[in-house]
């Protein structure tokens, strides 16, 4: 992953720097430097990444569903 990467997910998930680095466990000043690229993106935070946008999309996924289900009633 790249730094790029990270800020679009990030962006995806409509969070800003701070509410990730607190989702993520971790300060926002390291956040800020993994999404500069002033540190290493390791494996970890990159899975850690990707199964928030995972639960992200399934929770997106649910409530889409939901609203059809209601609207075809």
């Amino acid at each position: 992953m790249k730094p790029a990467d990270l800020k679009a997910a990030r962006k995806e998930l409509g969070l800003n720097q701070t509410d990730l680095a607190k989702r993520l466990r971790t300060s926002r000043s390291s956040y800020v430097k993994w999404e500069r690229g002033e540190r290493p993106i390791t494996g970890l935070l990159e899975t850690a990444i990707e199964l928030l946008l995972a639960h992200d999309r399934r929770v997106m996924q649910a409530i889409t569903e939901k609203i059809a289900r209601e609207l075809n009633q």
